[in-house]
């Protein structure tokens, strides 16, 4: 075969066969894309031509005269103890045209797959958890492998406050496999701490913070934002009243405190007159 021009495109080569100078046919030889662990090369040829290749990095021959069908498709096995390396140039030629007609591609680094997510999950205590939330996996040669995700461990208790745990794993095609661990944090709700119960007389100052305290493992003191959301205490009125603080950590945990508070009335003994509580306790601030 004559040719009279060559033009290139990727990994393929296309050779117009000319007659007097005149343009008979267009061939192509080819060669598809190879990875390090590809036992075959496979590619397009001249029908009923033989193709040759050559591992040019490795300076290999790596076959000889094969066959290119009758729909110019050639494929080639490696032998045993054959392998290919990323980066190797690996080169088709078919000999038979005039000139020389040939081909190249390098060899890819078939990859390992990536699972991708949120390491690091912050939870409430009792709050729902997926697991599978944020993660994902790709893989460079089999796309999106997000659906075959295995959950190797998972020793996540949201009514425990603690960390744990979650290890996922995935395999392509070629049996890479990959592995992801993410870290779940359950939170520990503040504490609010005080006299659960305070009596006082009928007009006695009362001061509703001042047993008060709160805090939280991981925000500390929190005394400072405590609030009462309830507080119907009437110190000039005898009764029990009930007081309720709430505290809101940076978690949005929140707890909850009640305090009893009893407005007693006020006695005077006249055979002592001091003014003493229904308790019978002295109140020993007034003077007879």
């Amino acid at each position: 075969m004559v040719v009279g021009n060559f033009s290139f495109q990727g990994n393929t080569v296309y050779a117009t066969e000319q007659s007097n100078d005149e343009k008979i046919d267009t061939h192509e030889l080819s060669i598809d894309s190879i990875q390090d662990k590809s036992r075959t090369i496979t590619g397009k040829g001249i029908p009923g031509y033989y193709v040759n290749f050559l591992n040019s990095t490795q300076r290999e021959q790596k076959g000889l005269n094969i066959p290119v069908d009758s729909e110019g498709n050639y494929s080639y096995s490696l032998a045993e103890g054959e392998h290919l390396n990323s980066g190797d140039v690996i080169i088709v030629f078919d000999s038979q045209v005039a000139g020389g007609l040939q081909a190249r591609t390098t060899v890819l680094e078939n990859k390992v797959p990536t699972i991708t997510g949120e390491e690091k999950t912050r939870l409430n205590p009792n709050q729902d958890f997926d697991v599978m939330s944020s993660i994902e996996a790709i893989d460079t040669e089999d796309g999106d492998l997000t659906n075959q995700l295995q959950i190797v461990s998972n020793t996540v208790d949201t009514s425990q406050s603690g960390s744990y745990e979650v290890i996922y794993k995935v395999t392509d095609l070629d049996n890479h496999e990959a592995t992801f661990t993410r870290t779940v944090i359950v939170t520990e709700a503040p504490i609010i701490t005080g006299e659960e119960k305070v009596e006082i007389t009928e007009n006695e100052t009362y001061s509703p913070m001042e047993t008060i305290h709160a805090t939280d493992k991981e925000d500390g003191d929190l005394t400072s934002r405590v609030k009462m959301i309830d507080n119907p205490v009437d110190i000039a009125k005898q009764g029990s009243y009930t007081v309720i603080y709430e505290v809101v950590d940076q978690d949005e945990n929140r707890a909850e405190f009640k305090q009893v508070v009893v407005v007693t009335k006020d006695i005077i003994n006249f055979e002592n007159p001091e003014v003493v509580k229904e308790t019978g306790k002295v109140n020993k601030n007034l003077k007879r």
